[in-house]
């Protein structure tokens, strides 16, 4: 669980791989190459992704960054992410 003493920010991304051969929605592209050198992993459901990074947020919540409620949420305290 990340909390306001710790000083990490994970960074989720639902549901952008919806098949195996599936590539992902172009507006990942950018954010997943900044974070390149950053720890992440696939989500437990298969479709998703997740990043851990020693960052505070901007913001707490969702961005909606495509088409319908596509986009990421970020989180540095206050919340469990699954590994």
């Amino acid at each position: 669980m990340f909390t306001a003493e710790d000083p990490f920010c994970g960074v989720d991304f639902d549901d952008i791989w919806r098949s195996d051969a599936d590539e992902g929605p172009a507006w990942a592209h950018p954010i997943l190459e900044r974070f390149r050198d950053t720890y992440g992993e696939e989500s437990p459901s298969g479709t998703g992704y997740k990043l851990w990074c020693r960052a505070r947020a901007p913001r707490c919540g969702k961005w909606v960054l495509g088409p319908g409620d596509a986009g990421i949420e970020i989180y540095d305290r206050g919340r469990f992410f699954t590994i």
